[in-house]
């Protein structure tokens, strides 16, 4: 089975978010820091960049948020007992 390059993407994508979790930990003191978060989506652009795909880091924040941060999001919500 023969993986496409949109799959590839968010398989990068994917490892290079879990890389800084600052992005979606929100027990960390940095979750809250603008700053921080912009210098990780900096990071994420190089590194996928490095690896052949092109990615504007405004779409990464749009991926991020809207198709990413549910799946690292459902770890901590299990942790809790809500859903």
């Amino acid at each position: 089975m023969e993986v496409n390059s949109d799959e590839k993407f968010l398989n990068a994508l994917i490892a290079a978010v879990q890389k800084r979790p600052v992005l979606y930990n929100v027990s960390l003191a940095d979750y809250k820091n603008k700053n921080k978060k912009g210098e990780a989506f900096k990071d994420i652009q190089d590194e996928l960049l490095q690896a052949g795909f092109n990615a504007a880091e405004g779409e990464l924040n749009t991926i991020v948020f809207l198709y990413l941060s549910p799946c690292f999001q459902s770890n901590a919500s299990t942790r809790d007992g809500s859903l």
